[in-house]
């Protein structure tokens, strides 16, 4: 059973994959157009291609989607958003945390307490800042 465990860490360890970027209040109604859409975005550091089979983001309710309904793999320095519409809705005040999930492991976390209209929270240089949305894109300051 240790052994098994220690594998699992391992693998777990090989993981290239961190949350980038998530936008929880778009202008006006939530969730209707494209372009105004709630979505999170994964970035893979690594060089290798992910599959995202097993991968999963959840928030503090336990709403859960599953990465690989929306993308099955992620490539080598490539941004990947996520719009999971009424599956995983974003709070716009109040705490909420996203966690990335491999195989029940929590890989990456990110967290908020209040959002503003149109504007996304964005990681930059291990920083989370409020910026315009860049989704599928680098962060940049």
């Amino acid at each position: 059973m240790l052994i098994l465990f220690l594998v699992q860490l391992a693998c777990a360890s090989d993981i290239t994959l961190e949350i980038t970027e998530f936008f929880p209040d778009p202008k006006g109604k939530d969730n209707t157009d494209i372009n105004d859409m709630e979505f999170i975005e994964i970035y893979n550091y690594g060089n290798k291609e992910i599959s995202l089979s097993e991968f999963k983001i959840k928030n503090l309710k336990n709403y859960t989607i599953n990465l690989k309904d929306f993308h099955e793999f992620i490539k080598p320095g490539q941004h990947l958003a996520f719009y999971p519409g009424k599956e995983l809705s974003l709070k716009n005040t109040g705490k909420e945390e996203l966690s990335l999930i491999y195989k029940n492991q929590v890989i990456d976390k990110a967290s908020y307490s209040y959002s503003k209209e149109s504007l996304s929270w964005s990681k930059v240089n291990s920083l989370c800042i409020l910026k315009e949305i860049t989704p599928g894109k680098e962060n940049y300051l």
